[in-house]
């Protein structure tokens, strides 16, 4: 499998980091480089973490951990609310709480140091509790700011953190590791990835020409061609099979080696 350091750079986001590498090794889609290794290293080759996260030195400490990609990435969003509000008719009150956490992240290769792709997600959550007691007279809604974290329960907060490095770690790994079209004939897709859930949707998309930065050579990413949807109808062990829910092309062909992105 491809070997990957992980590394999310913004202070508290250790509980997202630990998070994501979980995802990642779940998957077994990659191997992800030891976290006392990467310590010893950095020590070894006397490099912080601001020079660590730098693209310079992504070959250097390719070498060094036998890692073929570094993933770097930091916290760009920490939106906690927290409103209370009184309900009519002496009801009680509603305590509506809700989370935003967004990430961005940095693919580098190592062999070339290049920064092979980058994405910015996010994930929300928002959920109403229905309390007795009012509000107090005057302040029927108010936003509440002082140190709102601590308003929302550790369990809410965690299950934003879980849906992020979700979404983290299928990018990361659709990226490294893309489910193709094996073939296609008649109304059937073979994918070349097996197990998939029945009912998931993707989309099909052809990749072309390499996208290049004119000025720095750095690879920004592939011409895409939007070919169809389609439909999981089938998970088998070593493969899976789809069906098309809709042609984006007249042309109603599929090519082998197209790849496909799940459709939330």
């Amino acid at each position: 499998g491809v070997k990957c350091l992980t590394y999310i750079g913004t202070e508290g986001s250790s509980l997202l980091t630990n998070k994501l590498i979980t995802e990642l090794a779940t998957s077994r889609a990659v191997i992800v480089v030891e976290r006392d290794k990467v310590a010893a290293i950095m020590v070894e080759a006397s490099l912080s973490e601001a020079e660590m996260t730098d693209p310079k030195h992504a070959i250097q400490m390719g070498k060094l951990l036998g890692a073929d990609y570094l993933i770097f990435g930091n916290i760009n969003m920490l939106d906690p609310n927290v409103t209370y509000k009184n309900l009519p008719y002496n009801a009680g009150t509603q305590k509506i709480m809700s989370l935003v956490i967004g990430s961005s992240i940095r693919m580098i290769r190592t062999e070339t140091g290049q920064i092979e792709a980058a994405a910015d997600l996010q994930a929300e959550k928002k959920k109403i509790q229905n309390q007795t007691g009012p509000v107090a007279a005057g302040n029927n809604q108010r936003q509440i700011n002082a140190d709102v974290g601590k308003l929302l329960p550790q369990k809410f907060q965690d299950d934003v953190y879980s849906e992020l490095a979700k979404k983290l770690a299928s990018r990361i790994v659709n990226t490294l590791n893309p489910i193709k079209v094996a073939n296609f004939s008649g109304d059937t897709v073979y994918l070349a990835r097996g197990a998939l859930s029945k009912g998931n949707t993707y989309e099909v998309v052809k990749l072309g020409d390499a996208i290049r930065d004119p000025d720095t050579n750095e690879l920004l990413g592939q011409t895409e061609d939007r070919i169809a949807i389609i439909q999981v109808t089938a998970g088998l062990k070593s493969m899976s099979k789809a069906k098309v829910n809709e042609w984006i092309v007249e042309d109603k062909a599929i090519p082998k080696g197209s790849i496909c992105r799940k459709v939330n």
